[in-house]
């Protein structure tokens, strides 16, 4: 009888990070990826303050050519 390791939750399989797909530049073909930020504004009459903010969105765009595929694209 096989030993169960106690440390893996049940009815999960480990994944190796090499067994994953790469996520490409659709531009460049790199694999190098940089965090940045695009900005939108929320207008007083939406926001919960009654005061116009500025809300960041996350988004990642290629380290080698600065391109934002479009899966990454905010809204």
């Amino acid at each position: 009888m096989a030993k169960k390791n106690i440390n893996e939750p049940v009815g999960q399989k480990r994944i190796s990070a090499e067994d994953l797909p790469n996520i490409v530049c659709e531009n460049c073909g790199g694999r190098f990826f940089r965090q940045v930020h695009a900005f939108k504004r929320v207008p007083a009459i939406l926001s919960q303050s009654s005061k116009e903010e500025i809300v960041p969105i996350p988004t990642f765009r290629c380290d080698d050519c600065g391109h934002i595929n479009e899966e990454f694209m905010p809204i």
